[in-house]
């Protein structure tokens, strides 16, 4: 195809490109490190917001966590993580998860301007205290 397309010298380049499954693999795994320290390194001197969401299928259970903060003149938004939950659904168990990826990239809690969730009440287990902002 790619001699069809770009002609035959193209093609000859690209036949000494290792094209296996693992190397393709590897070289996607990098490519998402890679973005993943970038958006860290940025949150790092930025204050941030999180936005958590809990989403289940049949048989697993994932906390997925999206960033926002002001870069430039732009508000941006990045998914920052999906974890598997193991241990609980409980407010407890969610921020644990929370709390370990923050200290794990040496983020700083007091940068964190806010989160929001779609169930915060029963998420966090104290309905009583949690209020809805005016």
């Amino acid at each position: 195809m790619v001699n069809i397309v770009i002609g035959e010298s193209a093609t000859k380049l690209l036949s000494k490109e290792p094209l296996s499954n693992n190397t393709k693999s590897r070289q996607i795994q990098h490519m998402a490190e890679d973005l993943n320290n970038q958006l860290i390194e940025k949150m790092k001197v930025k204050e941030f917001g999180l936005q958590l969401d809990e989403a289940t299928d049949s048989k697993d259970a994932h906390l997925i966590c999206y960033t926002r903060f002001v870069n430039g003149n732009k508000i941006v938004e990045y998914l920052l993580f999906c974890k598997g939950i193991t241990a609980g659904t409980k407010a407890q168990d969610l921020f644990e998860i929370l709390d370990t990826f923050v200290c794990e990239n040496n983020l700083d809690w007091s940068k964190c301007a806010g989160i929001c969730t779609d169930g915060g009440r029963s998420m966090f287990g104290c309905p009583e205290r949690l209020q809805a902002p005016v």
